[in-house]
């Protein structure tokens, strides 16, 4: 996860987002909600896996961020869907 944390995510970075995250739901911190703020590329991801936007884009730095809310239900229903 390193290498993304510094540059913009891509659809290749799915496997390694997927396991992180089945990881922060099941294994290492069993929490039943993540709420962060994502540039665009990364809200979009986030929304491919189960993710949902929950307020307007605010200006950040050079850009805007998005407030978005990533549920381990939602995510669970995704990862049946992959497999």
């Amino acid at each position: 996860m390193k290498n993304i944390i510094f540059r913009l995510a891509s659809d290749n970075d799915m496997p390694q987002i997927i396991d992180l995250q089945t990881k922060i739901f099941n294994v290492e911190q069993k929490i039943a909600e993540i709420y962060t703020d994502a540039r665009d590329i990364t809200a979009k991801i986030i929304c491919k896996m189960g993710g949902q936007i929950v307020g307007e884009p605010q200006p950040f730095y050079v850009g805007t961020v998005t407030p978005v809310v990533l549920k381990k239900s939602n995510y669970h229903h995704y990862i049946d869907s992959i497999n």
